[in-house]
């Protein structure tokens, strides 16, 4: 069959244009997570209540889902709730009592069993595990489940970390193990290895829904976070 020259040459210019219009479009950046301030100088307590206020997770620590959270319901008070500089995201006694949150004289402050070096709290009366700077600022908090018959309020430090810790006569996976205390350590939610499948799930963390054989499981992120953070010597407390 005999193409018609003048079609061939439109055919030819019409997919080099095609192929220019492709090559020549905008390269997709990937979306930057949100940027929230102030959120330091508060207790855990007071975070968690703002995270309930918001309606997300209560883990006391103002990660990219509770920012975005918080930068919404900033964006949709009226009036809008912007710092002085006219941005979003600073968590500040407008906000606060918008949210309905109470704070008084509830700042952090690094317990004085912590030395200037990094530290990390586990507190039994909230079901937390907090990590503070060397400067005494609280830097990451999550929930956890405990036993506080086996484990003594005092202070101890990492002795040996091991990050596929295998126990229980090889019935169980122990991930990010960090021993602290006798056998006790911080680690994942233990995983049956006849099963693959994790004791519970996430949802009971920071609650007495369950009870650990003395260890303190925490969630996936917050333990892989934990596992870089804290090295053999790091302080434990335990209040």
């Amino acid at each position: 069959m005999k193409v018609n020259p003048l079609i061939r040459f439109f055919a030819i210019l019409t997919s080099g244009l095609v192929f220019l219009v492709v090559s020549c479009a905008p390269k997709a950046h990937a979306a930057q997570p949100p940027i929230c301030y102030g959120t330091d100088q508060y207790t855990v307590v007071v975070i968690q209540a703002v995270q309930t206020a918001l309606k997300v997770y209560a883990d006391g620590f103002i990660g990219p889902k509770s920012c975005s959270a918080l930068i919404a319901f900033q964006q949709s008070n009226e009036p809008p709730l912007i710092d002085a500089k006219g941005n979003f995201g600073r968590l500040g006694p407008k906000t606060l009592a918008a949210l309905g949150v109470a704070v008084s004289s509830e700042l952090n402050s690094i317990p004085k069993d912590c030395p200037k070096r990094k530290c990390v709290v586990v507190d039994q009366n909230s079901n937390q595990v907090r990590a503070y700077s060397p400067k005494g600022s609280l830097l990451r908090t999550g929930g956890m489940i405990d036993n506080p018959a086996e484990l003594p309020k005092g202070t101890y430090v990492i002795g040996w970390k091991n990050k596929p810790h295998i126990a229980h006569e090889g019935k169980l996976l122990l991930e990010n193990y960090q021993q602290f205390f006798g056998n006790v350590g911080f680690h994942k939610i233990p995983v049956t290895l006849a099963t693959g499948k994790r004791f519970h799930d996430e949802s009971i963390l920071g609650t007495n829904k369950a009870a650990s054989s003395g260890c303190i499981r925490l969630g996936s992120e917050f333990s892989d976070w934990l596992w870089q953070f804290a090295s053999i010597g790091t302080k434990v407390v335990v209040i």
